[in-house]
């Protein structure tokens, strides 16, 4: 009868034991209870707030903000050149160009312009101070993002609607992109070409090996080299941008695995 007796308080106590482990368990997980059998100094540490949508909303107004201020407060002095200048080492500054102070004094400032990534120093009278914050599409004025001349926005064909219907121009310059574009393929390719071309039909990207339905679920392009007009052959429309923006330069896709590789 005494070992009976022993036996049930021993399993008792073990019972209450697990019930205190995981009463202590729930009350560290929901933040609440005493601190019976915990030490007074983890109670005195705050808990950690979850994140609340009143508190997301709030950081995200103060980095907007501090982002406003830097743009406002840049210490950066925007100008353009308002004529061609032959700079010494026969440095050819052209007009237009967009360029940063460095340093200047009364009469002259020591510039680094964009397109040539070079220092300059010219005369003051040579320059006009722009605030490049009211440049592109909406003001008459736009930054062409290849060869970084102040033109006029009508200079950048449109491109697309965004929202509002209002109007989206291209980020490079009329005369930039024809230069882009280069060499087209000739008729006689393209119609050599077309007879290739998949529609409607299982297709798979030769370049990121993407499955879809030429024509239905994906957009496929002739690809071909600008320089010649020579067609590589049919590729997703993806790729055909992507290989535009490294224009089709084996070396800026190379220092991209390098980066890739590097950092990732």
């Amino acid at each position: 009868m005494a070992a009976t007796a022993t036996t049930s308080s021993s399993n008792m106590t073990t019972a209450r034991r697990r019930s205190m482990r995981i009463i202590r368990k729930m009350r560290s997980r929901r933040e609440i209870g005493s601190n019976r059998g915990m030490s007074s100094a983890l109670w005195a540490i705050p808990a950690a707030q979850p994140a609340t949508t009143s508190t997301l909303k709030s950081a995200g107004q103060k980095i907007h903000s501090d982002f406003l201020y830097k743009m406002t407060n840049s210490p950066h002095k925007f100008v353009v050149a308002k004529k061609d200048v032959v700079a010494p080492q026969e440095i050819v500054v052209e007009k237009g160009d967009v360029g940063v102070i460095n340093s200047e004094n009364k009469n002259h400032a020591s510039v680094f312009f964009i397109r040539i990534w070079k220092q300059v120093e010219l005369s003051k009278d040579d320059l006009e101070v722009i605030d490049v914050r009211k440049t592109g599409d909406g003001f008459s004025k736009k930054i062409c993002n290849v060869c970084h001349k102040l033109k006029k926005t009508k200079e950048f064909s449109r491109n697309q609607n965004a929202k509002n219907n209002r109007s989206v121009r291209r980020p490079s310059c009329r005369d930039c992109r024809i230069k882009m574009e280069g060499t087209g393929v000739s008729r006689a390719d393209k119609i050599k070409w077309l007879e290739k071309k998949p529609v409607n039909e299982p297709f798979v990207c030769p370049i990121c090996k993407k499955r879809t339905i030429a024509g239905a679920t994906s957009k496929v392009v002739l690809e071909h080299d600008h320089r010649t007009g020579k067609p590589g052959g049919w590729i997703c429309d993806s790729c055909n941008t992507g290989l535009g923006r490294f224009k089709d330069d084996t070396e800026l896709l190379k220092s991209a695995i390098k980066f890739l590789k590097k950092n990732y």
